[in-house]
């Protein structure tokens, strides 16, 4: 849009851009609007007079100026593709599910996708569509041919749709998401292996995963055994990562929720294991890491500690799922701490000399 289509309006530039857009033969042409078509009211649905039989054209009004905000734009979204493209004809068939809620916001979203595709297609379950992700519009449409979907992240969002497909198109889910840390990738992978009917398969599958689990924990032990770990939470389960620490004989001195939400505490399915502090405060938290004097101070937020003899970290809110999720976290912690003890920071002039001169 120019300036003038932005004063004026811009419904038949922009029917002249579908026009375009269906002359390359697409499966389908997908219109959303933007703030500034939404705030001077041009006429989306106009556009979808241009549909053909074979190329539909699907206007989303998810400009955020009168539909709702961010994320209520992401789930009109959703609604409206699957609903205008979803074949509710086709029957479920062959062993592939879909994926369902892939949260495009994290870092480890492209990763997590390769992990899980990895872990399924040894069993010879195949991929079927990405709701909504990387997907084609024949994919939405034989979207109901998965016997099978798997919700990606376990989100208020997510449950909503699982909800949705559950009661508008008869969808089945998996009874948990993508699988974060060794117990829950366990239990995932005998549900789906008994699900499809492949459940040998899943034995040789686990041992390849624990044995290289087993080798990543050898590896570490030196560095971090004995190291002393402060946590703190918003409220999330840390059972993955704690197992990790657990097996690498590092010490939890303290686990502090800062449970701002003011839910139901919910840390570890065994929190009798540790030492839980709940309702914590920043004050709490600065005593703590002078008091305890911990090697790593980890948190899935950024608290405002001033840098001191320990490592910071953030765990993400969204790890990359699978039996690693913990180590690879944990990997990060040994480099920082190695790093930090020898100075690393001093050899960055290398990079001044080769970027900022």
């Amino acid at each position: 849009m120019s300036q003038t289509e932005a004063v004026f309006g811009g419904t038949e530039k922009l029917k002249e851009a579908v026009a375009k857009a269906i002359e390359r033969k697409p499966g389908a042409v997908i219109v959303i609007s933007s703030c500034t078509s939404g705030i001077i009211g041009d006429d989306l649905a106009a556009a979808e007079s241009l549909s053909t039989p074979e190329i539909p054209v699907i206007a989303i009004p998810a400009d955020g100026d009168i539909a709702g905000d961010y994320m209520e734009g992401i789930r009109m979204a959703m609604h409206t593709l699957g609903e205008r493209l979803i074949d509710r004809s086709v029957r479920p068939s062959g062993k592939c599910v879909n994926f369902i809620n892939e949260t495009g916001v994290s870092n480890n979203h492209t990763v997590n996708y390769r992990i899980m595709e990895s872990m399924l297609s040894k069993m010879g379950i195949s991929v079927n569509c990405r709701f909504l992700g990387d997907a084609s519009a024949d994919e939405m449409r034989n979207f109901l041919k998965a016997p099978l979907n798997i919700l990606a992240a376990d989100s208020a969002d997510g449950r909503e749709l699982e909800s949705w497909l559950t009661e508008e198109y008869g969808c089945r889910f998996a009874s948990s998401p993508f699988p974060v840390g060794e117990k829950n990738t366990r239990r995932f992978l005998e549900e789906i292996g008994a699900f499809f009917g492949c459940a040998d398969l899943v034995p040789d599958i686990l041992r390849g995963e624990e044995e290289h689990y087993r080798s990543r924990i050898e590896e570490l032990k030196p560095q971090l055994a004995g190291r002393r770990v402060l946590l703190s939470t918003i409220n999330t389960n840390m059972d993955f990562l704690l197992q990790v620490l657990d097996d690498l004989g590092m010490v939890i001195v303290r686990i502090g929720v800062l449970n701002y939400l003011r839910q139901e505490v919910k840390v570890s399915d065994t929190p009798e294991k540790y030492p839980i502090v709940e309702d914590l405060d920043w004050e709490r938290l600065y005593d703590d890491v002078s008091d305890l004097h911990p090697d790593f101070v980890i948190s899935n937020y950024t608290p405002p500690l001033a840098d001191g003899d320990y490592v910071r970290d953030v765990v993400p809110m969204m790890p990359v799922i699978g039996f690693s999720s913990g180590i690879d976290i944990v990997k990060r912690w040994a480099d920082l701490l190695k790093r930090k003890r020898e100075g690393g920071w001093m050899h960055d002039r290398k990079y001044y000399d080769a970027w900022c001169r």
